[in-house]
C-alpha cells in the first residue's frame, strides 16, 4: 500500500461551507406541586428570564390558574388544565423598543440615554418570573415550569 491520502468518506453528507453562528440558549425546568386553593408564587424575588413555559402535568385531573398577582383564584386567569402550556419570550421587537433603531422610534428613551451611568441599572430586556402566582381548583395539581436565559458575553 502506497501514500494515498486520507479518504473523506463524509464529505458528500455535509453542507457546503457556510459562515454559522449557533446560539445556545441554557434551560431550566422544575416542577412545583400546586396546592388546591392557596395561591403560589412561582420564585421569590426578581428572576429575570429570556422565555418561560408554564405546563401542567398530564397526570392533573384539575385546572390550574396563572396570574401576575396573589389576588389570583380558581376559576380567574389563564386556564390550563392536563398537559396544556402557556408561555412567553423576549422577542427581537421587545429589544428593538427598549435598545431603539432608526425606524423603529424608541418609546423609553431614558433606558437607551440614562442621566448618568450605573452598570447595575442599565436596563435588561427580560420577563420577570417572579410576577406568576398560581392556584388550583383541586389538591395535588403539578406544574411544570421552564425557563431560559440569554448568554451574557
Amino acid at each position: 500500500m502506497g501514500g494515498g491520502g486520507i479518504v473523506d468518506q463524509m464529505k458528500p453528507l455535509r453542507d457546503a461551507a457556510t459562515q454559522r453562528l449557533d446560539l445556545f440558549i441554557p434551560f431550566t425546568f422544575t416542577t412545583f406541586e400546586v396546592y388546591g386553593y392557596k395561591a403560589h408564587r412561582l420564585f421569590e424575588g426578581r428572576f429575570p428570564v429570556s422565555s418561560i413555559t408554564l405546563q401542567a402535568m398530564a397526570t392533573n385531573s384539575g385546572t390550574i390558574y396563572i396570574s401576575n398577582d396573589s389576588s389570583v383564584k380558581p376559576y380567574y386567569g389563564i386556564a390550563l388544565k392536563a398537559g396544556a402550556s402557556v408561555s412567553w419570550q423576549v422577542t427581537l421587537a421587545d429589544i428593538l423598543q427598549v435598545l431603539g433603531w432608526d425606524s423603529m422610534p424608541n418609546m423609553i428613551p431614558r433606558e437607551r440615554n440614562p442621566d448618568s451611568y450605573n452598570p447595575f441599572r442599565q436596563s435588561r430586556v427580560s420577563i420577570d418570573a417572579s410576577q406568576f402566582w398560581v392556584i388550583s381548583d383541586l389538591d395535588d395539581q403539578y406544574l411544570t415550569v421552564q425557563v431560559s436565559h440569554l448568554p451574557r458575553y
